[in-house]
């Protein structure tokens, strides 16, 4: 074990069910292939290469409490040996040692690198059968007596070094359900399903961690509409207008330390009023809903929308209560201000801390887009690798874009669309990051 530069974080070795392991007993060793010709020139006759893969299990502990599940590793070494015929190999443990450092993405740490170093002796033996004097005093039966020992042909000591990652991110998978408005319908089944863009179809509320529909490229009250399992029905009084799409967000977490995971979505709407910058919970429309402003402490992260466009961080504060608009530019009058708050628990009712990180910028007509064309006033994070983050949204334009219709990798966002945004249109690409306890 090691200490980390992450306070009071350390590493032990332990078994597969996550129990502390004598060192002799921690690693196991399982030869991968028969025995090769040593490819040392200088190895001399007899000697054979075994290829062994070294197994075994760490856990991180935080505060001396046990913090990850056990996580287990390999590595495959190769070790030289002389080895006459009916000699096998043996192996064996001699000294263990572990570390770990974290990895941290614009200051936030997502996950611990555990290295890993093990010293082990590696033996050619075989059984045989020795015939030795008996102890003086006699024996019976004879002078003689037979032992069985193990003869050691050849020993060696190699190193095997290696890593594993321990992510601090909770998995998420984000799927969506695309359509088209005709301007008439009203219900919306799997056979609507623009299969170009997904074939998922629309899944069960009770198989999901929560959903969004978008419409019009709007976020909707959860009072405009219901779903079952491969239905949608609105419940407005007026119609998506033709040919704009309907889009249903599906998130599914995976789980906290084996724990399952709820999430509760609240909606907080109102509308913009002149020299309006701060609303509360009196300017709700309750309509729509009436749980008013939730306090920060208890909401995993929130997304604010106006006029359907995802707002930066930097554009808002939020207090019990309170929602201000920090932009310089006001929302324009009659504008719809949707703050979306959602608690995310395990069965333990932990509530998971989450951050929602945001790269902006301003269409130029073209469908690639890297960290130099950043608007930095909104922010600096660049284009992280989406593998850092629980899921990716992109708003283009305000509108939620289908996975196939784009691909992130560091620096670089393309649009992977038949046309390039419209000159100016925003660009929105979301990090959703939610922590495990």
């Amino acid at each position: 074990m090691s200490g980390c530069n992450l306070p009071l974080t350390f590493c032990l070795f332990t078994d597969q069910n996550g129990k502390l392991a004598d060192p002799r007993d921690a690693i196991s060793y399982v030869p991968l292939c028969s025995p090769r010709k040593c490819p040392d020139a200088g190895a001399g006759p007899g000697k054979k290469l075994f290829a062994v893969s070294v197994r075994g299990y760490v856990v991180v502990y935080v505060q001396g409490m046990e913090f990850s599940p056990p996580i287990p590793f390999h590595v495959t070494s190769r070790v030289c040996l002389f080895a006459p015929p009916g000699a096998r190999p043996d192996f064996s443990a001699m000294r263990l040692q572990c570390w770990c450092s974290t990895v941290t993405v614009n200051g936030e740490t997502v996950g611990v690198d555990v290295g890993i170093r093990i010293l082990s002796a590696a033996r050619s033996c075989a059984d045989e059968d020795v015939l030795v004097r008996a102890a003086d005093g006699g024996y019976p039966g004879g002078e003689e007596i037979c032992i069985w020992v193990k003869r050691v042909f050849d020993a060696v000591c190699f190193e095997s070094l290696t890593g594993v990652t321990y992510d601090l991110l909770l998995p998420a998978q984000a799927v969506q359900y695309c359509a088209r408005s005709d301007g008439a319908k009203m219900h919306y089944t799997d056979a609507d399903e623009l299969t170009e863009y997904g074939n998922t179809g629309i899944l069960s509320p009770t198989a999901v961690s929560y959903y969004n529909l978008y419409s019009n490229g709007m976020l909707q009250p959860a009072v405009n509409y219901e779903i079952t399992e491969g239905n949608l029905q609105f419940l407005t009084s007026d119609t998506p207008p033709d040919g704009q799409t309907v889009i249903l967000s599906f998130v599914t977490f995976g789980k906290n330390h084996g724990r399952e995971v709820q999430v509760i979505n609240e909606q907080y709407v109102a509308l913009a009023a002149p020299g309006k910058r701060i609303f509360t919970d009196a300017d709700e429309l309750v309509q729509y809903g009436h749980g008013g402003i939730p306090s920060p402490d208890g909401v995993s992260y929130f997304n604010l929308f106006i006029n359907g466009a995802l707002q930066p961080e930097a554009n808002y504060q939020v207090t019990e209560g309170t929602l201000e608009i920090t932009a310089s530019d006001l929302p324009p009058t009659g504008a719809i201000i949707i703050l979306e708050s959602l608690v995310i628990r395990d069965s333990d009712g932990i509530l998971l801390k989450a951050q929602a990180e945001f790269y902006n910028a301003l269409s130029d007509g073209n469908k690639i887009y890297t960290d130099r064309t950043e608007l930095f006033m909104y922010g600096a994070s660049g284009i992280p690798e989406p593998e850092t983050a629980s899921y990716v949204n992109l708003f283009v334009n305000g509108v939620l874009q289908p996975p196939v219709n784009y691909t992130v990798r560091e620096n670089l966002l393309t649009l992977d669309t038949l046309d390039a945004p419209i000159q100016k249109a925003p660009v929105t690409l979301q990090y959703v990051r939610v922590f495990v306890s």
